[in-house]
């Protein structure tokens, strides 16, 4: 992340530095032009528009121009947006969180990051942000296979399902021992058998929801739930299992505690062309999250540079360019 930065404030002073000066080729017109200059007698050459190009461009050459490519392309690809711009004020906002003020975060910023300004880290969260929805189209078109769509549609799409759930605690504290801990994982499971002996005699679902259900979201309602919500898993199979009308008779066990659940009822699943490209995007997201290396988002960038009929026309740079992506796809090398 620091090093794109940089890259970024190379190609700035770059651009400013060269001002006025058009590239020939490899040269620089007025090249002989003095950007630094010393003493007559000092016997030091003097600092020319060429010599300063020149070594700018074997220095940070190839850095620079891919983040001068990739800012001219991402913007092309990916349109701003109300969408980018939540997700930009969000992550500015969760990192104002963090860090309590927007002074403390910019000074952060500039550390880390290399930006001065808040104007400056919006335009990076954009580029963060039109990045990696350039990587998750890339995934999605050309590397997600049909069979894989085929196979999350046949185990993991449902009809939308409503549901009543009762919620039963493990009440412990930070400070509990193991032992503690232990014994009050061991009472909500026998508090959630309890329950579920109360509806085996009789008592209806409604009358056991009210009277041991913790959750008040659910405590008096019914839950819809969809197969692309982000549910717990473990309750989400246990409900896939029942019949409608019918409640689990073991205790389902999550990260929130124990729930007993009760399926009212579940419609048709929704065809494979309707829910197609959601599945597609699941998938990516799964295999990008997964990618630790950045590999994905390495070649997308390239896809979307030879897409674009990029050329690099400089040979040192082309050659530097072609070292630069080969050590990205094989970064354990």
């Amino acid at each position: 992340m620091k090093k794109k930065i940089l890259y970024l404030l190379i190609i700035m002073m770059l651009l400013v530095s060269l001002t006025g000066c058009k590239k020939k080729g490899t040269e620089v017109e007025n090249g002989n032009d003095v950007v630094v200059a010393f003493k007559e007698d000092s016997g030091v050459e003097s600092i020319t528009a060429q010599n300063f190009y020149d070594y700018m461009k074997k220095m940070y050459g190839t850095y620079s121009v891919i983040n001068m490519i990739d800012d001219k392309l991402l913007g092309l690809e990916i349109a701003d947006s109300d969408e980018q711009t939540k997700y930009v004020n969000n992550q500015i906002q969760e990192w104002l969180n963090t860090f309590g003020n927007e002074s403390t975060l910019i000074q952060a910023a500039s550390q880390q990051l290399g930006v001065n300004s808040m104007k400056e880290l919006k335009e990076y969260v954009a580029k963060t942000y039109k990045q990696e929805q350039v990587t998750k189209e890339y995934v999605k078109n050309e590397v997600v296979e049909e069979k894989e769509v085929k196979n999350y549609y046949d185990q993991k799409v449902f009809g939308d399902m409503e549901l009543k759930l009762i919620l039963i605690d493990v009440e412990t504290k930070e400070d509990n021992t193991d032992e503690e801990k232990a014994a009050a994982e061991e009472a909500a499971y026998n508090k959630a058998k309890e329950a579920i002996e109360k509806l085996n005699n009789g008592t209806s679902f409604e009358d056991v929801q009210k009277e041991y259900n913790k959750d008040d979201a659910t405590k008096d309602s019914t839950v819809t739930i969809k197969w692309d919500d982000e549910f717990d898993g473990t309750l989400l199979d246990a409900a896939n299992k029942l019949e409608n009308e019918k409640y689990t008779t073991e205790p389902v066990k999550t990260s929130y505690g124990y729930y007993i659940v009760y399926r009212v009822k579940q419609g048709d699943a929704p065809s494979m062309d309707d829910v197609k490209d959601k599945i597609k995007t699941k998938l990516a997201e799964g295999l990008i999250s997964e990618d630790k290396n950045n590999l994905y988002a390495v070649k997308a960038s390239m896809a979307m540079r030879e897409k674009y009929g990029m050329t690099i026309n400089d040979e040192e740079v082309k050659n530097s360019y072609d070292i630069y992506t080969k050590n990205q796809l094989n970064p354990s090398k």
